[in-house]
């Protein structure tokens, strides 16, 4: 059955219809995700953006685990005749599917935020849009949509119900972004020499590699903002918009500039992918409150 809803797709494939699904997919993708998170930790909410973040990034490396544990093929891998498109966003195994597990996590993430069953709605249209995409670019199984959906909806709702009782109490919360920066770095321990081997894994190693990094740069800086920086998100418009350009700006670079500067090696994605978070929860907005925009004073963030 899997086969015949996967081959129903591939004969509907036309141009149009290729330029849309990959439109689609790519709500599924870490830019959008980026771009959200940065606004809202600069200009919304310092917590919530936490939540959020905390919430995608361990429901990924949940998403990664489970590919290594399954190690399931991908259908343009097995079936002849399926042509599997948009092949760089097919990063590692198949089963849960990543795109529709990370969307799934972070619209539903978004919906609860904001408190309105329209939006909660709207979070699941998407998510499953996103997932029949997968099945269209011949990337996923229609089990790996179906284990990505449930997986990221019910991981979202747990993580709702224990990560704002955790940090209304600022000594769980510095200890909770200790001992998730401390586990980070030694999977990535583990990981780097994995990867860097010769084995049939090292796809979704690479991928785990970057989900960690990006935990625990994102923790550390967390870490350290509360000690040491202490930011207010109210603002002017003008002022929040341009935090959000320069500091996206700040963070791409890092994560994506440095690879044509840095050696081609495992240990420079950790250098990146932890860089760029310690840049967006950290090091950017210490820079900001020490920056003066005009003439009286007045800085790109406040304290």
């Amino acid at each position: 059955m899997s086969e015949s809803i996967l081959m129903f797709f591939q004969d509907l494939s036309t141009p149009v219809l290729d330029i849309i699904m990959n439109a689609i997919t790519f709500a599924g993708e870490q830019l959008i995700f980026i771009a959200v998170i940065t606004y809202i930790i600069w200009n919304v909410s310092k917590k919530g953006g936490y939540i959020l973040t905390y919430t995608l990034m361990s429901s990924s490396a949940l998403n990664g685990i489970l590919k290594l544990i399954v190690h399931s093929p991908r259908p343009f891998q097995v079936i002849e005749g399926i042509e599997g498109k948009r092949l760089a966003t097919a990063e590692g195994y198949a089963f849960p599917s990543g795109h529709t597990q990370g969307a799934t996590t972070f619209y539903t993430s978004l919906a609860l935020s904001l408190k309105r069953r329209s939006f909660m709605v709207i979070a699941i249209i998407l998510s499953l849009i996103v997932g029949i995409s997968r099945l269209y670019l011949g990337v996923h199984w229609p089990i790996d949509v179906i284990g990505g959906f449930t997986l990221g909806l019910l991981f979202t709702l747990i993580m709702y119900q224990l990560l704002p009782k955790i940090l209304e109490d600022p000594q769980k919360r510095q200890r909770l972004n200790l001992y998730t920066a401390g586990l980070s770095g030694l999977v990535l321990i583990v990981l780097v020499p994995l990867a860097s081997g010769d084995s049939i894994h090292n796809e979704q190693y690479h991928s785990l590699i970057k989900l960690f990094s990006i935990m625990g740069g994102f923790t550390i800086g967390s870490y350290l903002e509360e000690k040491m920086v202490g930011y207010s998100v109210e603002a002017s418009r003008l002022v929040k918009l341009l935090r959000f350009f320069l500091g996206l700006i700040g963070a791409v670079a890092i994560m994506y500039g440095g690879k044509y500067l840095l050696p081609d090696h495992e240990i420079s994605t950790v250098i990146r992918y932890a860089g760029a978070s310690i840049w967006a929860f950290y090091l950017f907005p210490l820079i900001g409150v020490n920056i003066k925009i005009d003439s009286e004073g007045n800085r790109l963030f406040s304290r």
